[in-house]
């Protein structure tokens, strides 16, 4: 009697270790599984992205006439020319000088490959930010416009 619970217990291990390393299996499997099966789907991501920017000319200087450069300092002018921003938040954050008046607007769409290389992907960037003065941002931007 002794033996045949043994050995009836060491099967019963033994299914158990197995149902358990069955079970690791499918734990580790799907993540994989799910790589490989991606790359055969169409990208699940936008063919253009915006970008955006901060405006200075966008109403009536405090003189009333329509809007010139007297609209907005410098400061402002150099900062809308130059600076590209990933999101609506960071444009609003990247301002030229505390109390900036600029509005934020869209600066036009690039590539999907364009916006990673330069920003990082959508809800996992690497910078907010990029200035156009640099040549390798200037020359990436451009790659990108449509």
């Amino acid at each position: 009697m002794d033996r045949l619970y043994s050995r009836r217990s060491i099967v019963r291990r033994g299914v158990a270790l197995a149902g358990g390393l069955g079970g690791l299996t499918a734990l580790v499997a799907p993540g994989w599984a799910k790589k490989r099966r991606h790359h055969h789907h169409h990208r699940h991501h936008p063919k253009f992205l915006n970008v955006w920017r901060l405006d200075p000319n966008w109403g009536p200087c405090p003189k009333g006439h329509p809007s010139t450069d007297c609209s907005a300092c410098h400061a402002c002018h150099v900062h809308a020319k130059n600076k590209r921003f990933a999101t609506r938040k960071a444009a609003d954050k990247g301002r030229a000088h505390p109390h900036c008046k600029c509005i934020v607007k869209r600066g036009g769409k690039i590539s999907w490959s364009a916006y990673v290389k330069l920003f990082g992907r959508p809800g996992n960037l690497k910078r907010t930010s990029i200035d156009l003065r640099n040549a390798n941002d200037l020359k990436t931007f451009r790659a990108g416009r449509p």
